[in-house]
C-alpha cells in the first residue's frame, strides 16, 4: 500500500523532517539547530515527531495511535519516548505496522497543513 511504502521511506530517513531537509542547505545548519518549525523546542527528528512534539494537533493523533498500540502491547505506555520509537520502527507485527503506516501518513498530512499556517501559506 502507499502507506507502507511511505513507512519504508521514513525508516530509511527519506522524509521531510528538519533533521534531514536542513542537512542539505547552504550554509550548513548544524544538527542541534534543525529545530521543529511547529513547537520550536528541539530538533525535529524521528523521535521528536513521533513521540514528543507538543503541537496540539500532533498530540491528538498520537494519543489515539498510542492507545491503539497499547491495546496490542500493554507495556508500551511504560517505554521511554526513544524506546517507543525504536519499538515501532523495528516492528514486524503486521497489525502494528499497518497502524504505524497510517499514523505516519496522518501525522505528515497534519504537519503539512499546520506548516502552511505557520508560514502564512
Amino acid at each position: 500500500s502507499a502507506d507502507k511504502s511511505f513507512l519504508a521511506s521514513f525508516r530509511l530517513g527519506s522524509h521531510k523532517l528538519a533533521v534531514e531537509t536542513l542537512r542539505y542547505v547552504t550554509p550548513k545548519i548544524s544538527y542541534e539547530n534543525r529545530i521543529c518549525s511547529l513547537c520550536q523546542t528541539e530538533v525535529e527528528n524521528e523521535t521528536h515527531f513521533l513521540a514528543k512534539c507538543t503541537e496540539p494537533v500532533y498530540s491528538d493523533v498520537r494519543n489515539k495511535f498510542f492507545a491503539g498500540v497499547e491495546q496490542k502491547v500493554p507495556n508500551f505506555r511504560h517505554l521511554t519516548d526513544v524506546d517507543k520509537v525504536f519499538y515501532l520502527m523495528s516492528q514486524e507485527n503486521d497489525v502494528i505496522t499497518e497502524m504505524l503506516a497510517g499514523f505516519l501518513s496522518e501525522m505528515f498530512a497534519v504537519r503539512k497543513r499546520r506548516q502552511g499556517r505557520v508560514h502564512g501559506r
